[in-house]
């Protein structure tokens, strides 16, 4: 494997446990402390020491886990640096990082924080819900974007969302549904393309 294709894996192994951690701690009413980020962290990283695909980052995911399992350390903490890092070496985004920086402007400048949604969970107005099970869907090893991804809002902020998404080239949004007795919309995401910006 080469050093490009190592670090893609690696960086998308670091900013889809930060989405995930994020997702499912906004789950929560309550605060989440240090041990169980560790903990939910863990969880979702141990399963891809036996991926096939992961085995050339198996030392860094062993090394990732042994902090995750430590008292005194935080993994959540370790992998902002290792975010960091990517970011300020210039590598390339993928698409599982452009999720996690999207969800992140509507929370910063638009105060539409996100979080995972179970098929038959009553959902909140005002937040974005998302699927586990799409996202999961969703991405491949490398971070590249498979699959739609869809998000729930019940907002009349919802029909503006749209064109929220598109101006950023994140991504491609589409309203899928609308329903304006209760202003809930369901907009599906798609990879945006470098030749989308031109036309």
């Amino acid at each position: 494997m080469s050093e490009y294709s190592y670090n893609e894996l690696l960086n998308n192994v670091v900013s889809s446990a930060l989405l995930h951690l994020y997702l499912t701690v906004d789950e929560s009413t309550r605060f989440i402390p240090k041990a169980q980020r560790n903990s939910l962290l863990v969880r979702y990283l141990k399963p891809k020491l036996k991926l096939s695909s992961h085995r050339p980052v198996k030392n860094e995911l062993r090394k990732l886990l042994a902090i995750g399992r430590s008292e005194n350390e935080s993994l959540e903490s370790k992998l902002n640096e290792l975010n960091k890092l990517f970011v300020q070496r210039g590598a390339n985004p993928n698409d599982a990082d452009k999720l996690f920086n999207l969800l992140e402007l509507l929370r910063i400048e638009y105060q539409l924080d996100s979080r995972f949604v179970f098929e038959s969970e009553r959902r909140v107005p005002g937040i974005i819900y998302i699927l586990k099970e799409c996202v999961i869907r969703a991405f491949a090893d490398s971070g590249s974007q498979l699959s739609p991804i869809s998000l729930f809002l019940e907002s009349a902020k919802a029909l503006e969302l749209v064109d929220i998404i598109n101006q950023t080239k994140l991504f491609r949004a589409e309203m899928k549904q609308f329903d304006r007795e209760l202003q809930l919309g369901h907009i599906v995401l798609h990879p945006f393309l470098a030749k989308q910006a031109k036309s």
